[in-house]
């Protein structure tokens, strides 16, 4: 039986869903903007906002591989802390950049 906290917080609970949801939205009316405006060029700032929303989503949802059922590469397998298809749980120095890049971008 499910329990209250994996149901809202656990793996692929809501609040992880809600979260690549939400991150991915964001980056989909920031690039609406982008092309509504015509401001093509990298120095955009919305932008620059909505790839880093975008990675940030995919990063959250493991690139879709738990929805779309494909295995992990056997080079992160052995990197990753929870052996699935994103930058954000290596153990390594790589995975603490990535993770302080998002945070730092969000805020």
């Amino acid at each position: 039986m499910a329990t209250w906290t994996h149901i809202f917080v656990g793996e692929r609970g809501i609040a992880e869903n809600l979260t690549w949801i939400f991150l991915l939205l964001s980056s989909v009316v920031l690039i609406t903007g982008v092309i509504r405006r015509k401001q093509y060029t990298l120095e955009s700032i919305p932008l620059l906002f909505a790839l880093m929303y975008f990675v940030a989503a995919g990063e959250e949802a493991s690139w879709g591989q738990h929805w779309l059922k494909f295995s992990t590469p056997e080079i992160l397998m052995d990197i990753n802390s929870q052996k699935e298809l994103n930058l954000h749980n290596i153990y390594s120095l790589l995975g603490f950049i990535c993770m302080s890049i998002t945070v730092s971008c969000t805020f």
